[in-house]
Formats: C-alpha cells, sequence, structure tokens
C-alpha cells in the first residue's frame, strides 16, 4: 500500500466509469485561470464542464469528488463580474469548510519533520530568489489572478509587507489546496504517478501565462516549481503543509518583489 493512498479522498474502489475525469479536471482548472484575462466564454465552458464531470461523479455515487468539482466551479463564479480578487479567499473558505464537514483528505494537515523537507524548502525557495534576481520579470502581485493594480503599495513598508504576507499566505494555500490535494486525489490510482504530477504540472504552469510569473518562462518554471511540490507532497504522505509553506515563501518573494520590498 503507497504511503499516499490513507490520504485519499474516500470512496468505493469500483467507480471506473470517470477515469477520464481527473485528467480533465486540471485542464478545466487551467482554462479558468487563464479564461479569467481572456475570454468570458473560456470560463463559461469551463465551468459547466466541470459541473458536468461532478454530477457523472455524483451518478458514480462519488458524493466526496463531486462536491470538491462542484466547489471549484462555483469558486470561479465571481470572475464572471470580475470579481477576480475575491477567488482565492473564496477558494480558501470553500475548501476549509469541505475539510471540516466532511473530512475527504485525512492527515492533510499533519505536519511531517525530516531533513528532506528542511533542505527542500531551503532548496526550491533559493531557486525563487535566483529566478527573480536573474529575469526581474515580477511586475505584479498578481499570483494566477489579476487583480488589477497593487494594493496597499504605498503606505509605508510595514502596512505593505502586512499585505504582501496576507496574499502570499491566501495564494499559496488556495493554490495547494486546489493543485496539489484536491486535484492530486481525483486519481484513485497510484500508478503512473509521475503522469499524473506531469499532467497536474503542466495545467498548473498554463495557469500562470497572465500570472506571476507570466509567459512562456512563467509556464515551464512554473510548471517545474508544481512538478516539485508534487514530490514534496508524495513525501509527506498527502500532507499540505510543507508544500504550502514552500508556495507561501515563493509567493513571498515575487510578491514582495512586485512591491519593491527589497529595494
Amino acid at each position: 500500500m503507497g504511503s499516499i493512498e490513507t490520504a485519499q479522498i474516500k470512496t468505493s474502489s469500483n467507480h471506473q466509469g470517470v477515469a477520464w475525469a481527473p485528467f480533465v479536471v486540471p485542464i478545466c482548472v487551467s482554462a479558468l485561470f487563464i479564461g479569467i484575462s481572456l475570454s468570458l466564454w473560456v470560463s463559461t465552458v469551463a465551468i459547466g464542464l466541470l459541473v458536468f464531470i461532478s454530477l457523472v461523479y455524483r451518478s458514480q455515487g462519488d458524493h466526496q469528488r463531486a462536491y470538491f468539482i462542484q466547489l471549484c466551479a462555483v469558486m470561479f463564479l465571481p470572475a464572471l463580474a470580475g470579481w477576480h480578487a475575491v477567488i482565492p479567499l473564496l477558494g480558501v473558505i470553500f475548501f476549509l469548510v469541505f475539510i471540516k464537514k466532511h473530512r475527504p483528505w485525512p492527515g492533510v494537515f499533519r505536519v511531517h519533520y525530516s531533513m528532506f523537507f528542511v533542505v527542500s524548502t531551503a532548496l526550491v525557495t533559493l531557486s525563487i530568489v535566483i529566478f527573480y534576481l536573474v529575469t526581474n520579470s515580477v511586475t505584479s502581485p498578481q499570483g494566477t489572478l489579476q487583480l488589477g493594480g497593487l494594493p496597499g503599495a504605498g503606505h509605508g513598508f510595514f502596512i505593505t509587507l502586512g499585505i504582501v504576507l496576507i496574499i502570499s499566505a491566501v495564494n499559496a494555500t488556495f493554490e495547494e489546496l486546489l493543485w496539489r490535494i484536491g486535484i492530486q486525489n481525483l486519481f484513485q490510482s497510484r500508478k503512473s504517478l509521475v503522469l499524473q504530477w506531469l499532467v497536474v504540472s503542466l495545467c498548473f504552469g498554463f495557469s500562470h501565462i497572465n500570472g506571476t510569473p507570466s509567459g512562456a518562462l512563467g509556464i515551464v518554471f512554473t510548471a517545474l516549481f508544481g512538478f516539485v511540490l508534487c514530490l514534496v507532497r508524495e513525501k509527506s504522505q498527502g500532507s499540505a503543509v510543507w508544500v504550502i509553506t514552500i508556495h507561501f515563501l515563493a509567493d513571498l518573494i515575487l510578491i514582495g518583489g512586485a512591491y519593491d520590498l527589497f529595494v
């Protein structure tokens, strides 16, 4: 038995009729992030597909996965009205309520201590610093969402630092519960883990095409970053603690750079 099987969404093992769905959901979610700034129709179609997939899961009796996918669809609805900035916070609230009420991912906030996690955190953080210094490509604290400006900029160092910390914490928690925990747990088989990680990571990368970092370089770098986080999640037995921590530090550097905290 694999170490993460204890953290998989509780469900019966006979739902093979939706084996294709875990590969489609991350594509839909990535399309939602892209559609936020490009096309209302893209977002609408992606939400519709997510609703359809959730109904397929429900018809198979897999209510936990159906609930999660429905949350993914609902939390992006504000984007259709142009309220992009509320999505990460709304997503965190939805996921925490979902975890509290349904307990779909046992051990999701269990902390595992080992030198592997300390070294991984240090190395990934160092790579983010190098990436930022070499490219200096950050122009706005948007994460994967278009916030439409720099809220709180120009109000003093400590106020700005507080805003950066909040944005980084919310965005990191939202994206990790979404990508590395929720979407990754849609896969019912532990076969072809690398393929699963590649699909999730590539979709995660494409979701940053208009975010921070952006463009082709942003896609490649974020996809690699996501793949490393998949590995960290595997080593932490499905816990979200270390991947959120690493993602938070990355966002702190990139978003802090956008606010000129380091100059």
